[in-house]
C-alpha cells in the first residue's frame, strides 16, 4: 500500500463518525544477510537454503541453525514473518540428513497452523531432495484409523498439542506410536507465547509426559522452539518444558519489514460503536478494494459484528439504498422468520432443522473458538484462497498463519500488550505496506493509552502465566500417566522395565507434588477433593479433560425431531456468559435459543431462533467468600489501614435471568423461565468453584464509596501494569460475614482481585507484591475520570490508597498468617463427625457443586455410610418421591453460609458448632 493508499480509508471513517486522534508511521526496515555456506551443513540442507534463503541468512536465523546444531534446547524470539519457521525447517532437514532414522514432531497450538504449514514442510523436503511425502500430519480431525497410518510414513510429523494429549502419548505402547517416539530426535514448537494460563500450564504437564515416557526408552530429544515476544522468555521457556534454553531475542533479528499506517480513532462516546464499526467495515466492502481482518475480544462479539455487517450488506443490495444500519434497525427482524435483510431462504434441510450451509457465500465471516471443524474449515479455505472481503476474529487468528491478500487490520479496543499488539499487526502487511486502525471502545486500556496515543508502541509484553502447582491440573496428568495401565505402565512394558510400576523416578522436572499424586492414583487413594474428576475421568481422563480448560466442555446441541447437530464447545465460564438458560447463542451469523443446560451431561440444547434478537445476562453476579482462618492464608501485608491478603477463596457466580433486545425494545425475563422460553425452574443459574484471590481492606471502604466501581478500577489497573489474559482473572467486592480474625472485624467491605481458573493459576497472588500494589493503585488514581468518572468519595479513597501505598513500609499481619491449634483443629473422638446441619445447604461435589437442601443427616445402613436426606436445587419442592440420600463425603458446605454441627455416631444426636 503505498503512502497516499490510506486516504480512502481515513475519508470512510471520517463518513462514519470516527475522528482520528494519533497517526503514525512503522518504517519499513532494509535487510541484512549472512553466508550459510560456512556453517558446516549438510548438502541437503544446503540445498534447501540455496532455495529458499538465495541471498543469505539472517543473523537470529544463522544463530538459531547454529545452536540447535550444537543441541542446545533453543527459543527464537524475533518478531512475527522474520523467518522463523526457515530456522525449524533447516534444523529438521539437517537431522533427517545426517540420521534417516530420526523423525522430528512440530507442534502447532492451532489446527489451521498445521495445515498451512504442512505444504510449506513438504516444500521444504522437497527443496532439499528428501521425499516430501515423509510429511504427515494428524490432529483432532484425523479418523482414527488413519492416524497410524500417517505415523508409519512420517519423518517429520506435524501435530496440535491437543491430539498429543488425547491420541499420541496415550497410546505409546502400541508398536508404531512406541517406534516413533524412541526415534525422536527434535521437537518444533511454534508460537510458545500463546502456551500460557490453563492451555500453557495443561501443555506443560504434556510436554513433560512426552519427556517421561521417551526417557523410560532411553531416549532424549532436544527443543526448537519460537515465540512472540514475552516479559522474561527464560523463565517462560523453563516453566514450559523444565529445560533450561538458549534465548535468541529480536537483538538478532535483521530481516526486514514492509512500512505500516497506523492510526488510532474514536467516536463521540455518545455514539452506538458497533454501528458505527459495522457501517465502516461494510464500506470496505462496498467502496475500496482493500481485505480486511477485524480483531475483536469476545466470541461473542465477533458473531454479533459479522451479522450485523452481513444484514446491513444486504440491505444495501435490497434497495433501500442508506448502506447504513444501526443495531436496533439490524436487530429487528421482519417478523417473517427470514428477517428484513433478504438472505437465502432456507434449504430443504434447514426447514427440517439442518443448519445448511449457505453462510459461505457471505464475504465478511466471523472466526473464533468453538467452531465446528468442517465450519471452520471452510473459512479457512477461503482465508487461503483470498476470496473473502473481510473476517472478525478473536485472538485465535493472531498466530502466524499467513493469511493472503490482507491490506487492512482493525482493532477494537487496545491490546492488552505488546506482545498482542505486534502479533495482530504482524496480520497486516505481509507482502506489501499496510494500514493498521485502533479504534477506541472506550474500555480502560484504550482510554488510557487514548490519552497519551504516542504510547501506543511502548505497551509491557504479556506475562508468563504459568502455574503447574493447580491440583486440578497436576490431577488430569496424574490420571493420564500413573493409572494402572497408563501411559508410564504402556511405555515401561515396552522398554521392559516391568519391576517396578510404581516408581514414575525420570529426568523430568516435576512440578511440587506431582509424583505423590501419581503414587496415590497408583494405589487409588484419591484425594476426596479430586474424586469427582476420578468418576468423570473413567479410563479416559485424556479425552474427558481437554487442554484448555481445567474442567470438561459444554457441547451445543441443536436438537429437532430425532435429528441433533453440533454446534461447537463452550467452557463453563462462557456458558455463564453466552449461553445460560434462554440466551440467545449466535454461531456462524445464525441465533439460536437455549432451551436446556445439563450441567452433569455438559450439553446445551437449542433451538433455531427466527430473529435476531440478542440476550446479556442479569450477572453473572459474583459473590466472593475468602477463607480467612490461618492456614487458609498465603500473605497478609498492612500498609497503615490498608489491609492487602492472598488467600483461598470460594466463588459463588449467579445468573438470575436475562435482559432480551428486540429491535428498538427492550424486555427482562427473570429466572425460573416460562415454558416457551426453556426448560429452567431454579430461581437462579449457579455455579460454585475454589480459587485463590487478593483480598484487599481498608476503613475507607466503609464509607459512600463505589465499592464494585473501585473493584474495577483497581482489576483494570492492575492488568494495565500486568497484562494477564482477562479470562484468566475476575473482581468482585463483598462484606465479611461471622466473626473474622483480628484485625478485621463483622461487616467490613472489602475489594477482590482473584483467578477464574479453578483451583487457581496464583495470577492475581501478584498484586500481593509490594511494587505492584504501589504502581496498580497510582494507575487507579490517575484514572478516576476514566469511563464516566468516579465520585468524589470514591477518588478520594483512591487517593488516600495510593499514599498509603506510597509512603508506608509493608508490614506483616502475624495474626493472620501464625496457625493457631484451636482454630484448625479437626474433631478428635473418632465416634465424631462433621456435618452440614438440617435446614442448611451445601454443594454436592459429584454434581458439578450443584447445591442440596439437607432435611436430615441419617445412617445408611446398606450402604454402611453417614448421608444426607435431601433434595438438588434442580429437584421440584414439595414431592416426596424425589426426595434423595447423599454420602456426607459428597457434600461440601458454602464457606460463611453452611451451619455446621458434630454429628455423634454413637448416638446419632448433633450438637451445632461455628459455621464454615
Amino acid at each position: 500500500m503505498e503512502q497516499g493508499d490510506s486516504a480512502p480509508l481515513l475519508h470512510l471513517l471520517q463518513q462514519h463518525g470516527f475522528r482520528v486522534v494519533y497517526r503514525t508511521r512503522r518504517p519499513g526496515r532494509t535487510q541484512e544477510v549472512f553466508p550459510f555456506d560456512r556453517l558446516g551443513l549438510t548438502e541437503a540442507t544446503c540445498r534447501f537454503l540455496a532455495a529458499r534463503a538465495p541471498q543469505g541468512l539472517y543473523l537470529h536465523q544463522v544463530e538459531g541453525i547454529t545452536r540447535s546444531r550444537r543441541g542446545a534446547d533453543v527459543g527464537v524470539t524475533a518478531r512475527t514473518a522474520s523467518g522463523k519457521t526457515l530456522v525449524f525447517q533447516a534444523v529438521a532437514v539437517e537431522h533427517q540428513a545426517r540420521d534417516p532414522r530420526a523423525r522430528i514432531l512440530a507442534v502447532y497450538p492451532l489446527k489451521a497452523l498445521a495445515r498451512e504449514q504442512e505444504a510449506r514442510w513438504r516444500q521444504a523436503f522437497q527443496a532439499a531432495g528428501l521425499d516430501p511425502a515423509t510429511v504427515a500430519r494428524i490432529d483432532g480431525d484425523t479418523h482414527a484409523a488413519e492416524r497410524l497410518q500417517q505415523l508409519r510414513r512420517a519423518t517429520v510429523l506435524l501435530a496440535t498439542p491437543d491430539i498429543l494429549h488425547a491420541w499420541l502419548v496415550p497410546n505409546v505402547g502400541d508398536n508404531t506410536v512406541w517406534s516413533f517416539l524412541t526415534t525422536l530426535r527434535l521437537v518444533v514448537v511454534d508460537e510458545v507465547h500463546v502456551y500460557t494460563g490453563v492451555f500453557g500450564s495443561n501443555a506443560a504437564m504434556l510436554f513433560r509426559r512426552l519427556e517421561h515416557v521417551c526417557a523410560l526408552g532411553e531416549r532424549r530429544y532436544h527443543y526448537l522452539a519460537a515465540s512472540a515476544t514475552v516479559r522474561d522468555p527464560h523463565q517462560h521457556f523453563r516453566a514450559l518444558f523444565g529445560r533450561p534454553f538458549d534465548v535468541i531475542d529480536d537483538t538478532f533479528d535483521t530481516s526486514g519489514q514492509h512500512e505500516l499506517d497506523l492510526i488510532l480513532v474514536e467516536t463521540s462516546a455518545t455514539e452506538d460503536l458497533m454501528s458505527r464499526l459495522s457501517a465502516f467495515l461494510a464500506g470496505i466492502v462496498r467502496s475500496t478494494d482493500h481485505r480486511f481482518i477485524a480483531f475483536v475480544d469476545s466470541r461473542k462479539q465477533t458473531e454479533l459484528l459479522a451479522t450485523i455487517i452481513k444484514r446491513e450488506r444486504a440491505g444495501a443490495r435490497g434497495g433501500d439504498g442508506s448502506g447504513e444500519a444501526s443495531v436496533d434497525g439490524i436487530l429487528e427482524d421482519g417478523g417473517d422468520g427470514t428477517g428484513s435483510l433478504g438472505v437465502v431462504e432456507p434449504s430443504a434441510d434447514r426447514r427440517k432443522g439442518r443448519r445448511g450451509h449457505e453462510w459461505t457465500a457471505l464475504d465478511v465471516l466471523p472466526y473464533r473458538a468453538g467452531l465446528e471443524e468442517e465450519d471452520r474449515a471452510l473459512i479457512e479455505q477461503r482465508l487461503a484462497t483470498g476470496n473473502l472481503r473481510g473476517i472478525i476474529s478473536t485472538s485465535a487468528l493472531e498466530l502466524g498463519i499467513d493469511v493472503p491478500h490482507l491490506d487492512v487490520g482493525v482493532l477494537v479496543g487496545v491490546p492488552h500488550s505488546a506482545t498482542s499488539l505486534q502479533q495482530r499487526m504482524g496480520r497486516i502487511g505481509r507482502h506489501g505496506p499496510g494500514t493498521v486502525i485502533i479504534v477506541n471502545n472506550r474500555d480502560f486500556n484504550s482510554e488510557m493509552v487514548f490519552r497519551h496515543p504516542e504510547t501506543i508502541l511502548n505497551l509491557p509484553p504479556a506475562e508468563s502465566a504459568l502455574y503447574l502447582e493447580n491440583q486440578r491440573i497436576q490431577y488430569i496428568h496424574a490420571m493420564c500417566l500413573a493409572r494402572p495401565g497408563g501411559e508410564h505402565d504402556q511405555a515401561a512394558i515396552r522398554a521392559g522395565r516391568t519391576e517396578d510400576g510404581a516408581d514414575f523416578s525420570s529426568p523430568v522436572d516435576w512440578p511440587e507434588g506431582f509424583l505423590e499424586l501419581c503414587r496415590r492414583e497408583r494405589v487409588g487413594a484419591t484425594p476426596p477433593n479430586l474424586q469427582p474428576m476420578k468418576v468423570e475421568a473413567g479410563d479416559t481422563p485424556h479425552a474427558v479433560f481437554p487442554l484448555r480448560d481445567v474442567d470438561a466442555q459444554f457441547h451445543i446441541e441443536l436438537h429437532v425431531g430425532w435429528e441433533r447437530e453440533d454446534l461447537g464447545s463452550i467452557s463453563h465460564g462462557q456458558l455463564m456468559r453466552e449461553a445460560y438458560p434462554g440466551a440467545i447463542y449466535y454461531y456462524l451469523t445464525q441465533p439460536y435459543r437455549v432451551t436446556q443446560v445439563h450441567r452433569t451431561r455438559r450439553v446445551v440444547k437449542v433451538r433455531r431462533e427466527h430473529r435476531h434478537y440478542t440476550t446479556r445476562p442479569l450477572g453473572p453476579i459474583s459473590i466472593v467468600r475468602p477463607y480467612l482462618q490461618p492456614g487458609e492464608v498465603y500473605r497478609a501485608k498492612r500498609w497503615g489501614e490498608l489491609v492487602l491478603l492472598e488467600t483461598q477463596v470460594q466463588i459463588q457466580e449467579k445468573v438470575e435471568g436475562y435482559r432480551e433486545r428486540r429491535g428498538s425494545t427492550e424486555i427482562t425475563e427473570r429466572y425460573p423461565l416460562p415454558l416457551e422460553k426453556g426448560y429452567f425452574r431454579q430461581p437462579a443459574f449457579t455455579r460454585y468453584y475454589y480459587t485463590t484471590g487478593v483480598v484487599l481492606f481498608h476503613p475507607g471502604l466503609q464509607d459512600d464509596v463505589e465499592l464494585t466501581r473501585l473493584a474495577q478500577r483497581i482489576y483494570d489497573a492492575f492488568l494495565l501494569i500486568l497484562p494477564f489474559e482477562r479470562q484468566d482473572i475476575d473482581y468482585a467486592a463483598g462484606q465479611l460475614g461471622g466473626t473474622p480474625p483480628r484485625p478485621l472485624y463483622p461487616g467490613a467491605r472489602f475489594i477482590a482481585i482473584y483467578d477464574q481458573t479453578y483451583g487457581s493459576l496464583r495470577l492475581s497472588g501478584r498484586l500481593a507484591e509490594p511494587e505492584v500494589v504501589r504502581q496498580v493503585l497510582a494507575k487507579a488514581a490517575e484514572s478516576v475520570d476514566v469511563s464516566g468518572g468516579l465520585s468524589r468519595t470514591s477518588a478520594a479513597w483512591l487517593e488516600e490508597a495510593r499514599r498509603m501505598a506510597e509512603t508506608h513500609v509493608p508490614v506483616d499481619v502475624p495474626e493472620l498468617l501464625t496457625p493457631e491449634a484451636a482454630l484448625t483443629q479437626e474433631p478428635s473422638d473418632d465416634h465424631v463427625v462433621e456435618v452440614i446441619l438440617p435446614g442448611s445447604v451445601g454443594l454436592d461435589a459429584m454434581r458439578n457443586h450443584e447445591e442440596f437442601f439437607v432435611e436430615a443427616v441419617v445412617f445408611n445402613a446398606v450402604a454402611g455410610t453417614l448421608c444426607y436426606r435431601g433434595r438438588h436445587a434442580s429437584t421440584p419442592a414439595g414431592d416426596p418421591t424425589l426426595i434423595t440420600l447423599v454420602p456426607v463425603t459428597n457434600l461440601i458446605p458454602i464457606h460463611g453460609e453452611s451451619r455446621l454441627g458434630l454429628y455423634n455416631l454413637m448416638d446419632g444426636t448433633i450438637t451445632p458448632r461455628s459455621s464454615s
